[in-house]
């Protein structure tokens, strides 16, 4: 009789060089072991196709109901830390409208992923939120396509992770639990950078030092200026 190892045991082909030397007498009894040894190997393969799935789901889940948390302490722990407040100006520069969703300041560009609710738009329109607030002043420097030809694998993506001609935003929401004054709100939105797949959680004040208890979220925007804006934590 051949007894296997426990190295052996798992390891099915270890197990099949150890009967190929075996003696040729006990042939039928070896090739019956490696039959089941191999017969257990698939099962376990299966076992963790199968249960892979399962163990994916459940970690979504889990990620679904602690990620809105989790958003909620960044946002609490970012206006908490909120020292002072920065009027800024209206964005003195032309203001392109490439379609419903798309925005061009000067040389830089905002997009709206699937969201063009008036509330939103009206803040782009009026110059009151533009890219500048997101990248600072700086003039993008824009490549040509034969200079990006020219670009090593790294250098294109180092070109890419440093641009500020373009932004993209997504989700943008207002923070209720921070509603405190009629003349201040508070919202969060994704960001999106060329060159980063995963966004940013962003923040940002708007003060309307005319609006009262009643004036609607669109009469607001159309006459807030931002006072305030941070870049938060990446989305993992």
């Amino acid at each position: 009789m051949c007894w296997l190892t426990v190295k052996q045991q798992f390891n099915p082909a270890l197990a099949i060089a150890s009967a190929v030397t075996a003696n040729v007498k006990k042939k039928p009894e070896i090739i019956k072991k490696v039959h089941i040894i191999m017969k257990n190997s698939l099962r376990i393969f299966i076992f963790f196709i199968c249960i892979f799935p399962l163990i994916s789901t459940l970690e979504n889940g889990l990620y679904a109901q602690t990620q809105g948390e989790q958003e909620k302490k960044w946002a609490k722990s970012t206006f908490r830390k909120q020292t002072d407040s920065k009027v800024y100006p209206i964005f003195s520069g032309k203001i392109t409208i490439i379609d419903s969703t798309t925005f061009k300041f000067d040389e830089k560009t905002i997009i709206l992923l699937n969201d063009a609710r008036p509330e939103i738009t009206v803040l782009l329109q009026n110059g009151i939120f533009y890219p500048n607030i997101i990248t600072g002043d700086k003039k993008a420097v824009i490549k040509t396509q034969s200079e990006l030809d020219t670009l090593t694998e790294t250098e294109t993506v180092i070109y890419n992770w440093s641009r500020t001609d373009m932004v993209k935003i997504s989700h943008f929401e207002e923070i209720k639990t921070f509603f405190k004054s009629p003349k201040t709100r508070k919202f969060q939105f994704y960001l999106y950078r060329l060159g980063l797949m995963n966004a940013t959680v962003c923040y940002v004040e708007l003060t309307n030092k005319s609006a009262t208890r009643k004036t609607s979220l669109l009469e607001f925007m159309q006459n807030s200026h931002v006072t305030f804006f941070k870049e938060g934590s990446i989305l993992l």
